[in-house]
Order: structure tokens, then C-alpha cells, then sequence
């Protein structure tokens, strides 16, 4: 899940495990889990964002078991968000930027 946390006199948004409710600090040490839908439906499907390990093995268990899952890299679930609502890099190298210009970045 995606909670805001407050450190540093600003609210931060972070990723919150789903199933240990810990942060995720490391990107390349996470997944986003999600059941198999109907390919003839265009379901909405609901996803999990988890730690590859104990967690990621946790959740499929919850949302059905491995063969009822399917999983992707936090990467590139992030990607396909920042596609899929239109945001680019260049719109995000321009946020980053006035963001760093305005300090609020540390």
C-alpha cells in the first residue's frame, strides 16, 4: 500500500508492504502480486505490493494460490503507472527538478 509518512517536517509518500506492514526500502527487492482475471472481462483487478521472499509467497497464498497469480517487478508496475496516467519522464525530471529547486528534496 502507499501511506504517507511524516519525517523531516513534510508528509512522504512511502510503499507499505501488504502483508508484513514494513517499508520498502529496496525497489529491486519487491514485487507487486495480482490475480488472474478473466482474459474476455476487463476486471479490475486487485494487486498486492510485496517483499520477494516470505511475503511475496504470502500474498499469492492469499489471493488464491501461484496458478490463480500473476506477479511484476515494482520497476516496471511503476513504469506501466507513470504510462498509464500519461506522466512522463520529461514531466518528471521537470517535478523533480522544481521540487529540488524549491528544497524539498533532502
Amino acid at each position: 500500500m502507499i501511506l504517507f509518512h511524516y519525517v523531516d517536517g513534510r508528509y512522504t509518500p512511502v510503499l507499505i508492504c501488504d502483508v508484513c506492514e514494513k517499508r520498502i526500502v529496496d525497489g529491486d527487492l519487491a514485487a507487486v502480486v495480482h490475480r488472474h482475471g478473466d482474459p474476455e472481462q476487463a476486471e479490475l483487478l486487485p494487486c498486492m505490493y510485496v517483499h520477494k521472499g516470505a511475503c511475496h509467497d504470502t500474498a499469492e497464498t492469499q489471493m488464491g494460490g501461484a496458478d490463480n497469480t500473476g506477479w511484476q517487478e515494482l520497476e516496471t508496475h511503476l513504469l506501466f503507472l507513470l504510462l498509464n496516467t500519461k506522466i512522463t519522464p520529461e514531466k518528471l525530471a521537470a517535478e523533480r527538478d522544481r521540487s529540488d529547486e524549491i528544497g524539498y528534496f533532502p
